[in-house]
């Protein structure tokens, strides 16, 4: 593995925070248009899915799998 020299580290950090002051502004940019209800309502939906999903593995099987043993005349 090749090392850098310090000039290029330099450099290096020099885009890093150049790339920071651009990514800070464009983050600035967003908070203040974003829309909140939107994002209320997304995450109100991802919330709903997530609850729905859960919903539906709840139990593992075990009871199906118990009863469809039972009706073969296994256990």
């Amino acid at each position: 593995m090749i090392l850098p020299t310090a000039a290029q580290r330099l450099t290096w950090i020099a885009q890093w925070r150049s790339a920071a002051v651009a990514l800070e502004r464009i983050r600035v940019d967003e908070l203040r248009e974003v829309d909140l209800a939107r994002v209320a309502t997304d995450l109100e939906d991802a919330c709903l899915a997530s609850a729905a999903a859960s919903e539906a593995s709840r139990h593992s099987g075990l009871v199906e799998q118990q009863a469809a043993l039972h009706r073969r005349g296994v256990g």
